[in-house]
């Protein structure tokens, strides 16, 4: 079973091809080419299905990093260790 790092990792590697190393550099809508409004559709759509949960518009808004997505989902209570 991977842990829900693994899970979150694989999502931004399925949606924009990114590996650990370019996880490692935080990357976001300003820094990723291909993170436009339908890949970031795409994110939020894959996340809410890996994780089971529903996030609102705002958190919709609020993911525009790998960072910020962690500290979204840690609020709906996915544990990262």
């Amino acid at each position: 079973m991977q842990s829900n790092i693994e899970m979150y990792n694989g999502v931004f590697n399925k949606v924009f091809g990114l590996t650990s190393d370019d996880l490692a550099n935080d990357p976001s809508m300003m820094s990723v080419d291909s993170w436009d409004s339908m890949a970031h559709m795409e994110l939020i759509a894959n996340l809410e299905a890996e994780f089971g949960i529903m996030l609102s518009p705002l958190q919709i808004i609020e993911i525009n990093s790998y960072g910020t997505g962690l500290g979204v989902l840690a609020g709906c209570g996915i544990v990262f260790d």
